[in-house]
């Protein structure tokens, strides 16, 4: 008899697990399907507006294409006082200072994911930083640095390249929450399909 009572409390636990596990599957997507429809019209509501009425008003949700506009406006790029003798053309017609970084720069243009390249980034302390790009997650709304190092077989970039990044740990920055980097040698290049 004890078996039994424990086989028929077992599928009792079972049967209404199921159906709670059911009924919070679809709430979430209720939840989620009401998110969507209230982060869309709210959207939409300020996009419909004439050109004159937008500038009238503050939107409660910033579309996209206002808050990139708002983010590139907010950094100056190419401040790098460090003369650059290089010059290599990306195709949004930058001047950077290596292949590699056109190649990222290419990247990022071609993916839609806005960049500044080498704007002036203040750290706090009298630290002034260049990184080489800062990068917005639009969905997020999160700017990221990135910073390739692309000479990691010379003994004196690598002393200033850990420099580096000691200076944005002190301010703040850290990799994978605001900071993201690549390496490369010259026997190991830069992999995009890893970018």
């Amino acid at each position: 008899q004890a078996g039994c009572k424990e086989t028929a409390v077992a599928l009792a636990q079972k049967t209404y697990d199921a159906k709670a596990l059911t009924m919070i599957e679809e709430r979430l997507k209720a939840a989620k399907r009401l998110w969507k429809e209230y982060e869309v019209s709210i959207g939409d509501l300020y996009e419909i507006q004439t050109d004159a009425r937008k500038e009238l008003v503050q939107p409660l949700v910033m579309p996209d294409e206002m808050y990139i506009k708002r983010w590139y406006e907010s950094y100056q790029g190419s401040a790098n006082p460090y003369q650059n003798t290089l010059a290599i053309y990306t195709e949004k017609g930058e001047a950077v200072r290596s292949k590699s970084e056109k190649i990222l720069a290419d990247l990022f243009y071609r993916n839609n994911i806005p960049y500044i390249y080498e704007p002036r980034l203040e750290l706090g302390k009298g630290k002034t930083v260049y990184p080489d790009f800062l990068i917005l997650h639009v969905k997020q709304r999160k700017t990221y640095i990135f910073e390739h190092f692309g000479m990691m077989d010379d003994p004196e970039y690598i002393r200033s390249a850990l420099e580096k990044l000691r200076l944005y740990e002190e301010g703040g920055y850290w990799y994978g929450e605001t900071l993201l980097y690549s390496f490369e040698t010259g026997t190991s290049p830069l992999n995009t399909k890893l970018v």
